[in-house]
């Protein structure tokens, strides 16, 4: 697929017409991901629903200036505006003048509904029969945001929630678009999915399209934009060339991502010490290294991923933390690191 528009920003009206039901796009900032998503729903009369991640954030675009249809309002001469469905829940109107009076009336039914995924769960006699489309924008939170709990179940939940039984009655389920910047490789949908280690793969190899079928998964890391390319020249990627945050914002990358640890073993040199949640941490017979895996072999002490199990694998294992910290303990692929120091509570 072509990934950018002739004008430089990316192709949503490709992604969302794609045979593809879930599609995640992960790309720089100003690149055109909401302004391209918003205005495709409008244009094609989708009922949609769009969500952030928590109540916060979905408060704030009721207050005009933080109204995700704003510029659109102003280049396409629309008036979208945001008004209150429930206690919780907005709705995106078209609002028009009447002549007459000059006043502004807004229509009766929206044209999109407003939720966060941090309180969608605890909504009652919700009816998303008529949503089309799921756009869960800024899905990954930025390093200062708090997470919330089972946050990646939390999105599959909602989008349950919504689809409910309409494939079972031969309808088309719910096409599902998620979008972000490259805050975090590791973020709880990616890892729900299993889309880290494609990711990191991805990145490293600087593929931009990733497709899987068989899940009906389209994943976008555009890397090569010709818009980031242009405000690199701007004043504040100039001001900070050199930083994480331009790196994020203009090069897509992932600036946690630490691969130093990630390598490949012979496991025949290794004994399994620990199994906990999803991974097997093994240590070499013949020194104070260690490996972690997803392969299971032998026997060892096992925890779940449960809080109280974890509790009991911190309170038996801490000094494998400090192991860790000091560059003993090496990853078969960059999620296991990941999921290691989750199970620590890191």
């Amino acid at each position: 697929m072509k990934l950018y528009l002739d004008n430089g920003y990316l192709n949503i009206p490709g992604v969302l017409e794609n045979e593809y039901t879930f599609n995640i796009i992960v790309g720089g900032r100003g690149t055109g991901k909401t302004y391209g998503a918003l205005k495709y729903v409008k244009e094609n009369n989708i009922k949609f629903m769009f969500s952030r991640r928590t109540q916060e954030q979905v408060n704030l675009i009721k207050q005009p200036v933080f109204n995700p249809y704003k510029v659109l309002n102003n280049d396409m001469h629309w008036n979208v505006q945001v008004a209150p469905i429930g206690p919780k829940v907005f709705g995106f109107y078209d609002s028009f003048r009447d002549i007459d009076s000059g006043e502004y009336h807004m229509d009766n039914v929206p044209f999109g509904i407003i939720a966060a995924v941090s309180t969608f769960s605890n909504m009652r006699g919700f009816d998303a029969s008529d949503v089309k489309l799921w756009i869960y924008d800024e899905f990954i939170k930025e390093s200062k945001d708090k997470p919330i709990k089972e946050e990646g179940k939390a999105i599959l939940n909602m989008y349950e929630s919504m689809n409910r039984n309409r494939e079972l009655k031969g309808e088309p389920p719910i096409k599902f678009l998620a979008m972000a910047n490259s805050e975090d490789i590791a973020n709880p949908l990616m890892i729900e999915l299993g889309l880290v280690t494609v990711a990191t793969r991805m990145q490293k190899n600087h593929q931009e399209q990733y497709f899987d079928k068989e899940r009906s998964i389209a994943l976008y890391l555009p890397q090569r934009s010709p818009i980031s390319q242009q405000k690199a020249e701007t004043a504040l990627y100039k001001l900070t060339k050199y930083s994480q945050f331009n790196k994020m914002a203009l090069d897509n990358e992932f600036v946690d991502v630490d691969l130093t640890l990630v390598r490949s073993a012979k496991l025949s040199e290794y004994r399994p010490l620990v199994r906990v949640g999803e991974i097997t941490v093994y240590q070499h017979k013949a020194g104070n290294q260690y490996y972690v895996t997803d392969h299971h072999s032998g026997q060892c002490q096992t925890y779940t991923s449960g809080a109280t199990d974890l509790k009991r694998f911190l309170r038996s294992y801490s000094w494998l933390w400090n192991a860790y910290l000091n560059g003993r303990v090496y990853f078969e692929e960059y999620l296991f690191q990941v999921l290691l120091e989750k199970y620590f509570g890191m």
